[in-house]
């Protein structure tokens, strides 16, 4: 596959374009993310958790995201828009990406289940970012006509960073609820 610089999402990247190893990070960047999210969402989601399918497919969505979409996301950082800021922000994500998936891994290799379930949680907001992402572009753009390295920063932060927090709120909140003695 060969990306030209026609494409929507690659407008005025000609000097990335020119780096022999970016076409192939986002080739493989997109293709290995893609498919994590659908494995992670059918396994999250519709909680194949009885049978053993499930191991065999998180695996594999282990696989794909240590090995793949972590590297070549981590490499795309350093092409991200939003400047120094930006870099950041996608390294992070990158990192933090990993962390999470070690964390779960370790959860049910300990089975600690509900533990290992409250990080895949987090694992598919993680993947959804990206989605996320595209939607906070077109909404700022076509509300508020807004555009440049601030709007897609403030679109990046938003994509994955409040859900993440949301999802750590809510479950501290439910740890302490727990922990009230009922009357």
């Amino acid at each position: 596959m060969h990306l030209d610089g026609d494409e929507a999402f690659l407008m005025d990247r000609q000097a990335q374009l020119a780096n022999p190893l970016f076409q192939p990070a986002l080739v493989l960047h997109g293709l290995s993310s893609s498919i994590s999210l659908l494995i992670v969402s059918l396994l999250v989601i519709f909680r194949l958790e009885r049978y053993a399918i499930h191991r065999t497919l998180g695996k594999m969505a282990l696989s794909l995201i240590l090995f793949l979409a972590v590297p070549s996301g981590l490499f795309l950082s350093f092409y991200a828009e939003g400047g120094s800021p930006g870099k950041f922000l996608f390294a992070i994500l990158s990192f933090y990406t990993a962390w999470v998936v070690i964390e779960g891994y370790q959860a049910i290799k300990q089975k600690r289940i509900l533990e290992h379930r409250q990080w895949m949680i987090e694992l598919l907001i993680l993947l959804c970012s990206a989605i996320s992402l595209r939607l906070f572009i077109v909404f700022f753009v076509m509300a508020f006509e807004w555009q440049g390295n601030a709007m897609y920063l403030t679109a990046a932060l938003l994509s994955w960073v409040p859900g993440i927090i949301l999802f750590k709120l809510l479950k501290w909140k439910k740890k302490q609820n727990s922990k009230q003695p009922v009357s």
